[in-house]
């Protein structure tokens, strides 16, 4: 009987090993490979934190990419299809005795998105029609690429020697048009067209 009761003691003592062994291994089974696969996280980390500081980076910049679009966007805009016509100054001085009067229009801005038709006109000043000079209106065009046009306004009347100041009248543009591009009246839109004796 104590034989036997200590074969039991011993069975029991061995079957409370392996109940003790037994969850210690299928400890072993969940840490190892919850171990092994942790293991590179630290890496993976680095390279998340990399690639969200580069998205973070992009992000920021985005804006200011778009800005430089948009300003040069605008640039292009108000720089093609736009021109202006003007004189080439406000006072202009020519000799009687060339019988003739040249007044220069330039076409600035653009000069190559579309014709420019320009309008003008002549009125008296000091200088009187069929008197000084002889009156005149119509249009000029300038096909794309060209820059400047004159006009040619006929002086009558011969030299006289009793000039002493010199007589003027008014050159003045009252109109363009473009078609294939936006034009304006620039600076100068009238001048003063003086008639000088000379020597």
């Amino acid at each position: 009987m104590i034989g036997s009761r200590g074969a039991k003691e011993r069975i029991s003592e061995s079957e409370v090993g392996e109940r003790t062994k037994a969850p210690m291994q299928r400890l072993v089974g969940w840490v190892l490979p919850s171990v092994l696969f942790l293991a590179p996280l630290p890496v993976l980390s680095e390279h998340c934190q990399v690639a969200q500081s580069v998205q973070e980076d992009v992000s920021d910049e985005a804006p200011l990419l778009q800005a430089s679009v948009d300003d040069l966007k605008r640039t292009r805009t108000s720089s093609e299809g736009n021109c202006s016509m003007t004189l080439a100054g406000s006072e202009i001085y020519v000799l009687r005795a060339l019988g003739f009067a040249r007044v220069e229009i330039i076409r600035a801005g653009d000069i190559d998105s579309g014709t420019v038709t320009v309008w003008y006109e002549t009125h008296d000043g000091t200088a009187k029609n069929w008197v000084d000079y002889v009156q005149q209106s119509g249009e000029l065009n300038f096909s794309p690429g060209g820059r400047s046009g004159h006009v040619d306004i006929n002086l009558y009347g011969p030299v006289t020697m009793n000039e002493t100041v010199p007589k003027f009248f008014y050159f003045s543009l009252t109109k363009a048009v473009c078609g294939g591009c936006s034009v304006s009246l620039g600076k100068y839109t009238e001048a003063e067209v003086f008639i000088e004796r000379g020597s």
